[in-house]
């Protein structure tokens, strides 16, 4: 008889280990599916929005750095991304912003180089070299009408060159403009 009431002790005691030991081995599955999850989040991140300047021990004066030597190794596709980073931390650098329209202008980014020459002529002001790239890079992305209104504004603040007046010429034959 007591050896009955032993095993049946016993049966109790491996029933209480079992749901015991089933919540041990729920609470580290969960808490494994949870550091995967953390996991998952943080390098879809990395992944979505790269990583942070801080990260690479970089700050910015060095990313421009960088930039500028890459492109004047004739490097450019490199100098860009460097270029692109700095311009993020610091908007407001027009020089920066004319270097990265550059750098996309001789990789062949016409578009990209036409918007960031029309911010860094924004936030720098007038300049008559800059208003003659804008008409050229206007001509290529077919802004025939702004590559007009550009030119115009270069060959008026430098009447005598005459590099801005025939290229004023062009984009006056290719907008049929002969006023």
């Amino acid at each position: 008889m007591a050896d009955s009431s032993l095993v049946v002790e016993g049966r109790a005691k491996n029933r209480k280990n079992a749901k015991k030991e089933k919540a041990r081995s729920r609470r580290v599955f969960l808490g494994f599916a949870a550091i995967g999850l953390v996991i998952l989040v943080f390098s879809a991140y990395f992944l979505w929005f790269g990583l942070p300047t801080n990260a690479l021990t970089q700050d910015a004066p060095q990313l421009r750095l960088k930039g500028q030597e890459l492109y004047q190794a004739k490097k450019y596709l490199r100098a860009s991304k460097y270029f692109e980073r700095y311009t993020v931390l610091k908007p407001r650098d027009w020089r920066a912003r004319e270097l990265l329209a550059d750098t996309y202008w001789r990789i062949g980014d016409t578009d990209q180089a036409f918007n960031q020459l029309k911010l860094a002529d924004q936030q720098a002001g007038f300049q008559a070299d800059r208003q003659y790239k804008l008409g050229l890079l206007a001509q290529l992305v077919d802004e025939d009408s702004e590559a007009v209104t550009y030119l115009r504004k270069s060959v008026q603040s430098r009447p005598k060159s005459l590099l801005f007046r025939v290229e004023l010429a062009k984009a006056y034959v290719k907008t049929e403009q002969f006023d």
